[in-house]
């Protein structure tokens, strides 16, 4: 009798840990706003994951050189994670890409590598990023989510490099959001002069274009801008002309009525033409 009670009493437990390594991820509660406080929370919980590129990465022996981590959880059809990328994305590029100390990892649940490749290519995510199947994601999410206080995807934590802890942070994020967490680590957050040192365009997104193309703008004092999408006969099929302030925006274009071809964007700036990138749209 003892031993059927405890046969019994292990099915439900291994029913409910299986439950918990299978649910279906959730997104954040509308209106959530992650915890402010700066001081560290807890110990990271050690892990290796393979991004989409092939390349292999440990939490623990990227800390131990030096570095701080940004861990973005998050699953490729979650709106709010798909909303936020390109604003992950801009700090990311403002702290040199990764080529610094601190490094920007996504951690996904569930989803296969190319659900993922394509998930960066539409949403404009850039930082290197694990997806949940080839990549080890879902593990990593399961681990962590049932560790601590989980409201939903996406969440942001930063990891020092002594492994401690910064849980759910920076949300909803703002490109310089997570700077003061960086510093507390004793990482170099982005400042001043890590910006580019004229106005450019930093990013676009996705390649090729089919119904939006989003180009992310550095403008280096306020100033009069100007947005060009030309042909390749340097006639403009689009024009935008606005004030900007100093700092980062991104522009948004419509290009659904266009057709299929090489275009050029054009970046003007106080009358003077700062730069021009190549763009391909595709429908």
């Amino acid at each position: 009798m003892k031993k059927l009670i405890l046969s019994f009493t292990l099915a439900i437990i291994a029913t409910a840990l299986f439950a918990q390594t299978t649910q279906t991820p959730t997104e954040k509660t509308p209106g959530y706003v992650a915890p402010i406080a700066l001081q560290p929370l807890t110990t990271a919980l050690d892990f290796t994951v393979t991004f989409t590129d092939g390349t292999a990465a440990n939490l623990f022996n990227t800390c131990n050189a030096g570095n701080s981590v940004l861990l973005d959880f998050f699953f490729t059809s979650c709106v709010y994670c798909q909303t936020y990328a390109p604003i992950i994305d801009q700090a990311y590029v403002a702290h040199s890409s990764g080529a610094g100390n601190i490094k920007f990892w996504g951690i996904d649940t569930g989803d296969n590598n190319a659900a993922v490749i394509t998930y960066k290519s539409t949403y404009g995510d850039s930082n290197p990023c694990a997806s949940g199947v080839e990549g080890g994601g879902t593990a990593v999410c399961n681990t962590y989510s049932t560790s601590f206080t989980w409201s939903g995807y996406p969440t942001y934590s930063v990891v020092c490099p002594d492994h401690t802890y910064n849980h759910d942070v920076n949300y909803p994020p703002t490109a310089t959001g997570f700077n003061s967490y960086f510093s507390t680590c004793g990482t170099t957050a982005v400042t001043e002069s890590s910006d580019p040192v004229q106005t450019k365009i930093t990013l676009m997104y996705p390649l090729p274009a089919k119904d939006n193309l989003n180009a992310h703008v550095y403008v280096d004092k306020s100033s009069q801008v100007k947005i060009e999408l030309c042909d390749i006969l340097g006639n403009a099929v689009y024009t935008s002309n606005t004030s900007e302030d100093k700092g980062y925006y991104n522009a948004s274009i419509d290009v659904t009525t266009f057709d299929s071809g090489i275009y050029f964007i054009k970046l003007t700036q106080d009358n003077v033409v700062k730069d021009v990138q190549r763009v391909m749209v595709m429908h």
